[in-house]
Formats: structure tokens, sequence, C-alpha cells
């Protein structure tokens, strides 16, 4: 079985705080994000659309080894925007997303997402 791979682009553009959205389609087992050195070391969060791209929402994801189950949000610490690097996605079959900075960056950023099964 031939292994698939496709690259899909997010842009942040110059002074913004949000990507835009980028349609994955279906069917990916492993998404990954490539997350270019930025201007501002920002924290990034992932957003999911589940109508199109019309409303997007912060993605969650649950964690059972605390004394209460919580469900913090899926956050790429601002030391991956400030040096760049490859941070796996946990999608778990979403694939309308877009990613959110605590911070304004100047100059735009690309973000890659390697998608493979």
């Amino acid at each position: 079985m031939a292994l698939g791979i496709s690259v899909f682009a997010s842009t942040l553009a110059s002074g913004a705080a949000s990507s835009t959205g980028v349609d994955l389609g279906t069917g990916w087992q492993n998404i990954n994000v490539q997350v270019p050195t930025m201007s501002t070391a920002a924290a990034i969060t992932l957003f999911n659309s589940s109508d199109g791209g019309t409303n997007y929402y912060q993605v969650f994801i649950p964690n059972v080894n605390t004394s209460t189950v919580a469900a913090p949000a899926f956050t790429i610490a601002s030391g991956v925007g400030a040096n760049g690097g490859m941070v796996p996605l946990p999608l778990g079959g979403l694939n309308k997303i877009k990613f959110v900075t605590s911070d304004v960056v100047s100059g735009g950023v690309a973000f890659k997402i390697i998608c493979s099964n």
C-alpha cells in the first residue's frame, strides 16, 4: 500500500491573531502542523468548524490523568512559535481547522499541515 501524503497551508496575516481556515478532507491517520518561527512568541490554539467554516470552536482534549477529569484546550506552546517546530494534531476526524494565536504577529506566518495515511 502506497503512503498518501498531502500538504495544506493556513496563513496568518501580518497583524492578525487568527489564520485562514483550511479543509483537510477526510481519512487522514496522521496530521501534523509545521509551525514556522514567528515574530512573536505566541501560544497557538487549534479551532475546528463543523459547518463548513462559518463558525469555529476551540478544540479541547481530555486529560484523565488528573484527580478530576479535565478538558484543557489543545495549545501549542509559545516556545514552538519562537523557534519553529512540528506538532501532531489530535483531530480525531475533525477536518476544517484554523489556528488562533495569543498575540498578533508581524510579517505574517504560513502554517503547513502535513497529512498522511
